[in-house]
């Protein structure tokens, strides 16, 4: 994923896409207690905003992450 990111393959911002549908898919389970839904989206796209060298020199900038939280 993170190749594609820096080589413009794909968007950060599909790719936060995909996760939160993920997320959704999964919601019977209350795996994800907290989703920045929003902040998630801002962030992807000031990714895809960033110069190719930028975005080289950050190889895993715009990759979805979740963090434990309980």
């Amino acid at each position: 994923m993170s190749g594609d990111l820096v080589t413009r393959a794909g968007s950060a911002l599909d790719a936060c896409e995909a996760a939160l549908r993920a997320i959704e898919g999964v919601a019977s389970l209350n795996a994800v207690l907290t989703t920045t839904t929003e902040r998630a989206r801002a962030r992807a796209a000031a990714v895809d905003a960033l110069s190719d060298d930028a975005r080289r020199a950050l190889p895993l900038a715009g990759v979805p992450i979740a963090i434990k939280d309980n």
